[in-house]
């Protein structure tokens, strides 16, 4: 019993260790795939530059503090 459940297990291990890995050049090479197609959606449907909306923003550097 004890040596078929090592024998599992060691075959569980080996097998996940062969498993081959997600390399970083193979993501790069995908996410520049995603955005030369985006670029393309995106002169396609005119949204290139994109319209802003026209509103406005303020700032105050005044700082309050109730003790």
């Amino acid at each position: 019993m004890f040596v078929r459940l090592s024998l599992v297990i060691v075959l569980c291990v080996g097998l996940a260790c062969a498993a081959p890995k997600p390399r970083e050049e193979s993501l790069n090479n995908y996410l520049d795939l995603v955005f030369e197609n985006l670029q393309i959606l995106i002169l396609e449907n005119g949204l290139d530059p994109a319209s802003l909306p026209n509103a406005t923003t303020g700032f105050s550097d005044v700082v309050s503090a109730s003790v």
